[in-house]
């Protein structure tokens, strides 16, 4: 016999986007209920590291800004506050290691 457990998230339950430099470990909560300016989190307002874009490399500007905008559209929907509510539930499920902070 096999004991599963899964951790699901709702869309609702999303309240922030929140970013941790990897360098300093400063990090920025950046809450879902307001516009989240992305241009701003190109670097890490501690110490300067860069987040979202390299000097010598991609950005990934473009992806979280979708990302949040693709969140902010669906949540209305998940939690009846939509003119069409959808008949579904729609959840994330999250390694239960990211709850604990184990690796």
């Amino acid at each position: 016999m096999t004991l599963q457990t899964k951790y699901l998230l709702e869309l609702s339950d999303i309240l922030a986007l929140r970013v941790e430099c990897t360098y300093c470990k400063a990090t920025v909560s950046l809450s879902m209920d307001r516009d989240i300016e992305v241009k701003k989190l190109r670097c890490c307002p501690n110490c300067s590291h860069p987040w979202t874009t390299h000097p010598q490399g991609p950005t990934i500007e473009v992806g979280v800004e979708e990302l949040i905008r693709a969140l902010k559209k669906m949540i209305p929907y998940t939690n009846n506050q939509a003119a069409f509510p959808i008949e579904c539930s729609l959840t994330l499920e999250i390694k239960a290691d990211a709850l604990t902070g184990e690796d």
